[in-house]
């Protein structure tokens, strides 16, 4: 589900599939010194995150689960990235 986790503008941009069906999607984050935690929660229908929380030198880890109604789904899929890695691709 998660496609990719990648720096951006000094922060880290979150991207997966969209899910049809659901209601929303919660986002949890970790890093080295903590463990998973709600970082966000969006509509169903978004399939993008710019975490502005997670910009500073160390790896940090997602994950999602769709919500339809009260039901929440199985974790995706788990992505890391690094804010401050260089993007040669994108300079």
């Amino acid at each position: 589900m998660l496609e990719f986790v990648m720096p951006m503008a000094g922060v880290l941009h979150v991207e997966w599939t969209p899910q049809e069906g659901c209601d929303q999607f919660e986002g949890e984050r970790k890093d080295p010194m903590n463990d998973y935690a709600v970082a966000f929660t969006l509509a169903g229908t978004k399939n993008a995150y710019m975490d502005p929380e997670a910009t500073e030198d160390m790896e940090y880890t997602y994950r999602l689960r769709c919500k339809v109604g009260e039901v929440y789904s199985a974790y995706s899929n788990e992505m890391s990235g690094n804010p401050t890695d260089e993007e040669s691709s994108h300079e």
